[in-house]
């Protein structure tokens, strides 16, 4: 038969295993790779190598990321902004 302690530690065990993962849930969504990918980017278009700022951006615009996409869909020599093919600009 169980005791009100067995229920109570078994209950605090459980909140524990709930609250430990939701922490290591919120560490993995706020990993560093993800910022240094988009830092890589940034970097990256702000000299002008779009096939690498693309690289870099793409995968966290697909993921949502809202910064990789405006980055991504304006590119230094894009003629036009958009989520479409981008032609550069002759010259």
């Amino acid at each position: 038969m169980t005791t009100s302690n067995d229920k109570a530690d078994l209950l605090a065990l459980r909140l524990l295993i709930t609250v430990w993962s939701a922490i290591l849930l919120m560490l993995a969504l706020l990993s560093p790779a993800h910022a240094a990918d988009l830092e890589a980017g940034k970097e990256a278009y702000r000299r002008g190598d779009v096939p690498s700022a693309l690289r870099e951006l793409r995968p966290l615009a697909e993921q949502g990321d809202a910064e990789a996409q405006a980055l991504g869909s304006c590119t230094p020599r894009a003629r036009v902004c958009r989520r479409t093919t981008l032609k550069p600009m002759p010259g």
